[in-house]
């Protein structure tokens, strides 16, 4: 048995810390105080230009898309509904949109699919249109009859975070398509 050389605490054999003041034990590399220095405000001010021209660079259009791409497969992936708690007989329900299957992966590559679109190509009149039917398409999904079938009984279930994400996401990506559709 040991003593810390720091604090003069008894060290049990083979501890890599003092338990109590918490110094390394290590006399081969000795503790080094911790330096914390307060950001350039110059570094600082031209990281936050080069961010606001690359946003201004991609216009209103394609960040619209961007976002509600982001906002919609966020959406897909969170906790979409659960089960009642009065139902408690009940067990199950879905951790995501994409856990339910097919539908929540090929909504997951929508909302992707969409809100990349415009960063990989010009967006035509006729890529809004097909843009803007697929965001209603999905969002006629989503909003559709949310029941489960138990028993022969039909219970509601609660929407999750997930349901009001896709929701939000695919009507911006539905507004954005929709818009650029009616100016080309």
């Amino acid at each position: 048995m040991s003593n810390c050389t720091s604090c003069g605490a008894a060290l049990a054999d083979g501890a890599a810390f003092c338990p109590a003041c918490g110094r390394s034990t290590s006399s081969s590399a000795p503790a080094q105080p911790i330096r914390v220095t307060a950001p350039d405000p110059e570094r600082v001010r031209q990281a936050a230009a080069q961010a606001h021209s690359a946003v201004m660079s991609l216009g209103a259009e394609k960040l619209t898309t961007l976002v509600g791409g982001i906002v919609g497969a966020i959406g897909t992936l969170l906790p979409f509904y659960s089960i009642p708690a009065e139902m408690s007989d009940v067990t199950g329900g879905s951790p995501s949109m994409v856990g339910q299957g097919g539908v929540g992966w090929l909504a997951l590559l929508i909302a992707v699919g969409l809100g990349a679109l415009p960063l990989l190509t010009t967006v035509t009149r006729l890529f809004a249109i097909a843009g803007f039917g697929l965001a209603m398409a999905v969002l006629g999904i989503l909003i559709g009859d949310r029941t489960i079938s138990f028993m022969g009984q039909s219970i509601p279930i609660d929407f999750g975070a997930g349901f009001y994400f896709a929701v939000v996401g695919f009507l911006v990506l539905a507004y954005a398509y929709g818009r650029r559709a009616n100016e080309a």
